[in-house]
């Protein structure tokens, strides 16, 4: 009565719930423990189903993330990346804001920009010249330019009221002219295309193996030498699909924080995480993700020497 009860509940059973953890872990302790000729045909479908059904779950968080490249929030890190490493860009935003046409910042009427931002107790920032002024914009080196100059609040600043008012199609067609300028949204769009690749290649392959063990004898031969046959290269491959999987998620990590960053302006700022959150991001994420698969490989083992000391007294 209670198993038709719940065969007809809409709600999974706790066996139904646990198939695909059972299955994974079952695979792995007979890969480790060279049980390949007793590993069941479902051990194996269910540790393929469940790489599988991991890839596509990640694959639309990535996919949204290359839609979000062009947000206001990667633009904006943009005009900071040009403005900090290269100098006639500096140079042309002062000349386009003091544009009679082109620097007209005023909707109804025409008004232009007042170089000197209001910093509270009668102080000034003259934006005019922190652009054109070297000793605030270091030697540019690179991408990494942007965390170096970034640090000093009055470029910065700067930045952030010029945006405000700038034309951004003319930031893009400096860009297009200026094929060799450095961008902040190739760095998201490189990763986030990276990590499309990697998820795509790892779902077509989880697919890949799943139709071979499904048009493999695996599930009728019950002597089980089709399965260790199978597990000769299908071991390996699904070896290769974890690490995979481990990259995707690590590329994804980077891609992700890189977009945070675009959305804060106030990521660069001394004393917060070193001025670089990537650091503070590896500092949590190396430690837990050591523990988590310690722990696991630990528990695996544990559970497998129970099996083994009742295989050697069957055997004697």
């Amino acid at each position: 009565a209670i198993q038709i009860q719940e065969s007809l509940s809409l709600r999974p059973t706790r066996t139904q719930r646990s198939f695909g953890a059972m299955a994974f872990a079952n695979a792995v302790r007979k890969a480790l423990s060279g049980e390949a000729r007793k590993m069941s045909y479902e051990d194996l479908e269910g540790m393929v189903v469940s790489m599988g059904v991991i890839f596509a779950l990640i694959l639309p968080v990535a996919m949204n993330l290359q839609y979000m490249v062009y947000d206001d929030g990667p633009q904006s890190k943009n005009f900071l990346m040009l403005l900090c490493t290269e100098k006639k860009f500096r140079n042309y935003v002062v000349k386009v804001m003091e544009d009679d046409e082109w620097g007209n910042i005023g909707q109804y009427e025409r008004e232009f920009l007042d170089w000197n931002m209001p910093l509270g107790e009668d102080r000034t920032l003259n934006m005019r010249d922190v652009l054109l002024t070297d000793s605030y914009w270091p030697e540019p080196i690179g991408p990494e330019t942007i965390y170096t100059c970034g640090e000093k609040g009055e470029v910065t600043a700067t930045a952030e009221v010029i945006w405000a008012h700038f034309p951004d199609y003319l930031m893009r067609s400096y860009a297009l002219i200026n094929s060799d300028s450095v961008l902040w949204s190739d760095h998201i769009s490189a990763m986030a295309a990276f990590t499309m690749t990697i998820l795509i290649a790892g779902e077509l392959g989880s697919l890949a193996l799943y139709l071979s063990l499904m048009l493999s004898p695996c599930r009728e031969d019950e002597t089980g030498e089709a399965v260790a046959r199978w597990a000769n290269v299908g071991y390996p491959c699904l070896g290769f699909l974890f690490l995979t999987l481990i990259v995707a998620i690590i590329v994804l990590l980077f891609s992700q924080d890189a977009y945070v960053e675009s959305n804060d302006p106030f990521f660069l700022r001394a004393t917060r995480f070193g001025g670089y959150s990537k650091i503070a991001l590896l500092a949590v994420f190396v430690p837990l993700v050591l523990i988590f698969f310690g722990g696991s490989f630990a528990s695996m083992v544990r559970a497998c020497r129970p099996h083994k000391k009742a295989a050697v007294e069957d055997e004697t």
